[in-house]
């Protein structure tokens, strides 16, 4: 059994070594940050300042390239219509089906049409046959005529009754060349080579006369959308071609630049560019869209300098210029072109030699 004063001691003796242990972890914190500052300190005493490099101006080439947002279209497009009214009877093309200039791809109901041109092919057929009968008594009259057998006023007649029936015979057949004519405006036929787009009617409908019935692209070319502004439609202008990147194409596509728009955009201030795209397959469609890459810009055995060494006050270009002791004698303003891969073409300010500090 331990004494009062014995339970006194060994709590003081707990509390002695508790305190110890916080003062053992207080000093190592202590210890510890003080080593780290001291470290740091020595770091930040090896950083220097980075020493300027020199560069000597040299001449050049470098080409400046920009990308366009594209879009591709056909080459042609267009809601055909229907020359006449009438009901559609039937639709030959479905959209996507590829058809050549000329080919029928909607009929209009045509009995009448029809009907309207037998009947003046049997006129024809019946007024000929007359003609053969009058051109027999003609040569009738005219041998008998010729003897005397019959008077003059006979001949006369026969004659007249073969020209009426020629004349009768040269209205009827302008009659059916008519009636061929509205047999085929009963068919809706594609004004140039492509493939049958939306369908804008469905079989049995009733259509008025010029109203559109089935839309028409021609896919190959296609045409090749974007837009520019004024620097770049001025370099554009006269150039072969630019390239174009679409999604899921194993490379860029040549794109021949043909129309470069004269009036800018009054909304964007920019100019529209047409390339043309072959497309032979009909693999590409229009809507989709793209990139353009387009050279805008030669700079050919020019002077230029690195981006670094070029610092900006006030707008004005400026680069520090070495003299003979390899230090920084005077600020020379300069002109340059645009920032071309890390570089700036000199247009004015330095020459071939030149010697200029790169940070």
């Amino acid at each position: 059994m331990i004494s009062r004063k014995g339970k006194r001691v060994i709590l003081g003796l707990a509390f002695g070594f508790l305190a110890l242990g916080l003062f053992i972890t207080i000093l190592n914190r202590y210890f510890a940050e003080l080593e780290l500052r001291q470290r740091l300190e020595e770091e930040r005493a090896e950083i220097r300042e980075p020493v300027p490099l020199i560069h000597t101006v040299e001449r050049g080439t470098e080409t400046r390239v920009r990308r366009f947002a594209a879009r591709l279209e056909p080459w042609s497009d267009a809601a055909v219509a229907a020359e006449v009214a009438g009901r559609v009877d039937e639709i030959l093309v479905d959209p996507g089906d590829p058809v050549e200039a000329g080919d029928v791809m909607v009929r209009m109901e045509d009995t009448l049409a029809r009907t309207s041109l037998r009947i003046a092919e049997a006129s024809l057929e019946i007024a000929e046959a007359r003609l053969r009968e009058f051109e027999r008594q003609r040569q009738e009259a005219e041998r008998l005529a010729a003897s005397r057998a019959v008077p003059e006023s006979t001949l006369m007649e026969a004659r007249s009754r073969v020209e009426v029936k020629e004349k009768e015979i040269a209205r009827l057949e302008g009659e059916i060349e008519q009636a061929r004519e509205n047999l085929r405006r009963h068919e809706v036929r594609a004004p140039f080579a492509g493939a049958a787009a939306e369908r804008l009617i469905e079989t049995g409908d009733a259509v008025t006369a010029y109203q559109p019935v089935i839309g028409l692209a021609a896919l190959d070319p296609m045409r090749v959308v974007f837009y520019v502004g004024d620097r770049e439609a001025s370099f554009l202008e006269g150039r072969a071609e630019v390239l174009l990147t679409l999604a899921g194409e194993d490379g860029p596509l040549p794109v021949e630049v043909r129309n470069i728009a004269p009036v800018a955009n009054r909304q964007t201030g920019t100019f529209r560019v047409e390339g043309r795209l072959p497309n032979p397959d009909n693999r590409l469609r229009g809507g989709i869209r793209g990139v353009v890459e387009a050279v805008i810009g030669i700079f050919e055995d020019h002077l230029f300098v690195p981006a670094t060494a070029v610092r900006y006050e006030g707008g004005q270009a400026y680069v520090d210029l070495l003299g003979g002791a390899d230090e920084a004698t005077n600020s020379r303003p300069i002109e340059v072109g645009p920032e071309i891969g890390g570089r700036y073409p000199v247009i004015s300010g330095l020459n071939e030699g030149d010697r200029i500090v790169v940070r």
